[in-house]
């Protein structure tokens, strides 16, 4: 119902259409997650970031208009921040000129992709290219993945909803195997990487370009973070300034609003403040992803791997330290605070998987303080 009605207002031109930059406004006003955010937020971004000038303008407006909803099929049963480990074949035939995708293994199935189970109809699935036996890397191809007029998986292909999970409960996360599926030569994103008639490969630029995908999913996430905690923070104060309890003077009938009570205010300060340079630094992340995006275009990575830590870092930290705080405002709204009435359990748990989610804290926190030991050692 959620994307339906999205969509139904942006259809009515009552919002402008749902981009990378916006999503995140109308999850607050639907108080959910929105329901197409990997085919904005991942989905689209994959596509402008790795797809050639003409493939982007052969599908763009179709996305746009919800005629292809995406999503990004890279994680798999086996495999999933070790990119390079996943097991996803696309077998090069030359004789057909297409691509023979296979899963194959139980490991090698796509699993968790948001919005795979019910919704998309085309996929970017990351997969080992091999071609004349040998493999050459995970590269992107881009293909549809369900019927355009019945919606049920093509043939080759098994798609499912993987069930319920502690958090994103709406959010239609699923599974995906290929068996003898074959998809045409053009169907690899080819900005950086094309493969000819003949299967002769052609590299085109610098390989860790597909990590910009990454760093920009994880900026989303931070730029995300203000929005959701100020939505909750509002919501506390209210409460707090409404809710009493106690007597403020002795021998009177006058009680004591409990936003008046120090720890209260401690708390909703504390809340205050970690959200203003939230969104501070969010933007700031946002402002020189867009500079990199650009150098990047002209083949100039120099930014890309300070941009990395910074970035790493702080979606470690934020994560975790958005959890705490969650968890603060819903304490200090009581036992009304644990209803799921109260909006604040539903942002606990849809918050939760973010913690884990490109890239967990502990493993980035790791990454970071080996980058900062070899800066340091190289100065």
């Amino acid at each position: 119902m959620r994307a339906a009605r999205m969509k139904e207002l942006g259809y009515e031109g009552k919002v402008p259409h749902v981009d990378k930059e916006n999503y995140g406004t109308f999850s607050i006003a639907i108080n959910s997650l929105y329901p197409t955010s990997v085919h904005h937020g991942m989905f689209e971004s994959i596509v402008k970031v790795l797809g050639s000038d003409q493939q982007v303008s052969e599908v763009w407006d179709d996305i746009v208009d919800y005629k292809i909803l995406g999503c990004y099929a890279q994680t798999e049963i086996g495999h999933g921040s070790d990119v390079q480990g996943l097991e996803t074949e696309a077998i090069y035939d030359e004789a057909t000129e297409e691509f023979i995708i296979n899963s194959p293994s139980v490991k090698a199935y796509k699993f968790w992709p948001g919005d795979l189970g019910k919704m998309a109809n085309h996929a970017v699935v990351f997969a080992k290219m091999i071609i004349k036996g040998e493999a050459y890397g995970i590269h992107a191809f881009f293909f549809r993945i369900r019927d355009s007029e019945s919606h049920t998986p093509l043939k080759g292909i098994e798609i499912g909803d993987i069930g319920p999970k502690y958090g994103y409960p709406y959010k239609d996360n699923g599974y995906m195997a290929f068996s003898e599926f074959r998809v045409p030569r053009s169907a690899i994103l080819s900005r950086y990487v094309s493969v000819s008639k003949d299967g002769m490969i052609e590299l085109k630029g610098d390989p860790r370009i597909g990590y910009a995908t990454m760093l920009w999913i994880r900026v989303q996430l931070l730029f995300f973070g203000w929005q959701v905690k100020f939505s909750n923070i509002a919501q506390c104060v209210r409460y707090t300034l409404k809710r009493k309890q106690f007597k403020s003077l002795p021998g009177t009938d006058i009680e004591r609003p409990i936003f008046d009570y120090q720890a209260t205010q401690d708390k909703i300060v504390s809340a205050i403040c970690y959200s203003y340079a939230n969104l501070t630094i969010s933007h700031f992340c946002m402002d020189t992803f867009y500079k990199m995006e650009e150098k990047v275009k002209n083949e100039d990575f120099s930014m890309m791997n300070d941009l990395h830590v910074l970035i790493s870092s702080l979606k470690a930290y934020c994560m975790d330290y958005d959890m705490t705080t969650l968890y603060n405002l819903r304490e200090l709204q009581g036992g009304h605070g644990y209803l799921y009435l109260a909006n604040i359990p539903g942002w606990i748990d849809a918050w939760s998987p973010n913690v884990t989610l490109e890239g967990d804290g502990y493993v980035l926190f790791q990454q970071t303080s080996r980058k900062l030991m070899k800066k340091l050692k190289s100065v």
